[in-house]
């Protein structure tokens, strides 16, 4: 009740013009049907909220510093070491991608992660793509423009994530396959139609790893 009235209150004091930004709050709810019979639904709920700036006189008390997370040396190493590297852009937006016609990656800063390993984790992911660019080794994969979810596609997200399993194997980061598991399960249906995607993804994952590292 307490959260509610403080919610109607941050409502009535926020800022004239200031507008709120949607979330959606998920669990699944076990609930009895009409014959006592147990079963699982889904629940979604969906909260208009307004950052404290936005609110005039609402006081938060002392917010919690956000924790430094500092690099992996020996994963760090490698960043730095790459040959011909594309710009690594620490841009403080919510998303990591490599764009292919600028050669560059773009990158949350290191505190958004949750630990240095899935930092570099993802950073290994990006850089594996980036090997793909014409002036490395101008992989057909990402050379070749493909809708989201094509075999194409779907081929250069495999050589990506294992790209990066090799790289986090070899900084020492416990990053394996096993915890990419459920993103190459996205994948399912091209594996399914070619079997040997993902032995020539883990080919062209372990050039683009060397690629990073100067092994090629």
């Amino acid at each position: 009740m307490a959260n509610l009235q403080a919610s109607r209150t941050a409502r009535r004091q926020r800022r004239k013009g200031e507008h709120g930004n949607l979330i959606t709050f998920w669990k699944p709810l076990k609930v009895d049907d009409k014959d006592g019979e147990s079963k699982t639904i889904p629940l979604l709920k969906v909260y208009r909220v307004f950052n404290a700036a936005q609110c005039k006189g609402l006081s938060l008390g002392a917010i919690a510093p956000t924790p430094t997370v500092e690099p992996i040396s020996a994963a760090q190493a490698i960043v730095d070491g790459m040959s011909n590297p594309p710009s690594i852009d620490h841009d403080g937006g919510n998303r990591a991608y490599y764009v292919p016609t600028m050669d560059s990656i773009h990158m949350p800063a290191i505190n958004t992660f949750h630990g240095a390993g899935e930092y570099h984790a993802t950073l290994f992911h990006e850089l594996s793509h980036s090997t793909g660019h014409a002036s490395r080794l101008n992989r057909d994969s990402l050379e070749t423009p493909a809708p989201f979810g094509s075999e194409i596609y779907s081929r250069e997200e495999l050589v990506a994530e294992f790209g990066a399993a090799f790289l986090c194997a070899q900084s020492g980061i416990n990053n394996t396959l096993d915890n990419s598991a459920s993103y190459i399960n996205g994948w399912s249906k091209a594996l399914r139609a070619d079997k040997r995607l993902v032995i020539q993804a883990a080919s062209q994952g372990q050039r683009a790893a060397d690629c990073v590292t100067g092994g090629e």
